[in-house]
């Protein structure tokens, strides 16, 4: 009993479950994310195009609160306003320097401006408990859609992505597993955050952090996988007495022994992930002839690609289909494997110009600057996340929906609120 009760308290409280609200949170999240990627929406042209409807609709509805007038003193609710005002002007840009339709590139347009999910949770008045409620929830179904995954490879239903697919064999003989497609599976280093942020109850909730780590470690990803694990020991030491002798003591420590395991990883023939997640990487950064492709492509986009100062400060737009500007982007996919979603910071600045990077980061100002109540601290953690796995991935722009949970977290819970000037009854 006792042990059940402990496991009880390290996990949001259930029992006062807001449904409305909780149901509110879970709907633009499983609607957005095709219910995990359900193979039969994903390959439906039409449902797709229904998808952008909705996202766009999404926006539309959240209009209102997105120009409603609050205190100066809502400093995330402005920032995101302003990313919302770069986003939005996207097809301006692509008319202006390409020539493009208006609706070019609004599939992608659509997806960014997922961030309105912040303005959705505003209008609705969310509690932070509920919105912590339905992350827990989310992350249970996406453990157990993962675990159906696997279990029904080379059937799955859920997870479905075609290029993924085709590349299950490659993934497993390079990565030692397979990647699914499950939208908003980094809700799992999120509850992971949270787990942590919970300090006194931390030796209680190692076995579930294990647990989750354990099914981040499947999904096949490294950098997400490596920068949840940096931040969470930064997190722990920074919040530890001694941190510093701690911090001297553990390098120490551990420079000979991760030398030697490291050694002995590389010649390993073994199928385990961990070990294959770092022969891999190990091949790329230094067994490599050429120049990673990521570094490659960073140096052409940001050096040859744009001809005017127009177009490094305001960008391009998203590329539409057909259309020359959208033609060169693909062939520099295809001759020259250059994936502008593989690094986050460099499809902004190709998209949105120096103007979008700077507005990205004075976001990421405000939510790191906004001195909130210690025990969502976890939601920081997630941003930040974010904001470094997009050295590796566009996830500040495609996963937008999940970051906005954060960014909500950050400014409803702050410790001295403004007096008469609520954004939302907590």
């Amino acid at each position: 009993m006792y042990y059940k009760q402990r496991f009880k308290d390290m996990l949001p409280k259930l029992s006062t479950i807001n449904y409305k609200e909780v149901g509110l949170v879970l709907l633009p999240l499983l609607i957005f994310g095709k219910i995990f990627s359900f193979k039969p929406l994903v390959e439906n042209a039409f449902i797709n195009k229904i998808i952008i409807i909705l996202y766009i609709s999404f926006f539309l509805f959240c209009l209102p609160t997105i120009f409603r007038r609050v205190s100066p003193h809502y400093k995330i609710f402005h920032a995101v306003r302003h990313v919302i005002f770069v986003l939005c002007g996207a097809p301006l840009v692509g008319i202006l320097i390409h020539n493009q339709h208006f609706y070019s590139g609004f599939s992608f347009i659509s997806m960014s401006l997922s961030i309105c999910m912040f303005f959705w949770l505003v209008r609705f008045k969310i509690s932070s408990q509920s919105v912590i409620q339905a992350i827990f929830i989310y992350v249970l179904l996406a453990i157990l859609i993962q675990s159906l995954c696997f279990l029904t490879f080379p059937n799955h239903i859920f997870g479905y992505n075609e290029r993924l697919f085709e590349l299950s064999e490659k993934t497993r003989e390079t990565r030692g597993t397979i990647r699914f497609s499950i939208p908003g599976h980094d809700l799992l280093a999120c509850f992971i955050f949270y787990l942590i942020n919970q300090k006194n109850n931390l030796k209680q909730n190692l076995p579930i952090i294990i647990v989750l780590f354990l099914f981040f470690i499947l999904r096949g990803t490294r950098f997400p996988l490596f920068v949840t694990l940096l931040i969470c020991i930064t997190y722990l030491v920074m919040h530890t007495k001694y941190k510093f002798i701690i911090l001297i003591f553990t390098i120490i420590l551990i420079i000979p022994i991760a030398t030697s395991t490291f050694n002995t990883i590389l010649k390993s023939n073994s199928n385990n992930i961990l070990i294959k997640y770092i022969q891999i990487t190990n091949k790329q950064l230094f067994e490599s002839d050429e120049e990673d492709i990521r570094i490659r492509m960073a140096k052409y986009y940001l050096t040859e690609f744009n001809d005017s100062p127009l177009q490094i400060i305001l960008g391009n737009g998203v590329p539409g289909d057909g259309t020359t500007y959208d033609k060169q982007i693909k062939r520099n996919m295809n001759f020259h494997s250059f994936f502008l979603s593989d690094i986050g910071y460099i499809q902004i600045f190709i998209y949105y110009g120096l103007i979008g990077i700077c507005i990205y980061f004075i976001l990421l100002y405000k939510a790191l600057s906004t001195d909130i109540v210690p025990q969502y601290e976890f939601a920081k953690l997630f941003v930040i996340f974010y904001f470094l796995s997009s050295l590796t991935g566009a996830y500040v722009l495609t996963n937008a929906l999940y970051m906005s949970l954060a960014l909500y977290l950050i400014e409803i819970n702050k410790r001295k609120p403004p007096k008469n000037k609520s954004l939302q009854a907590n």
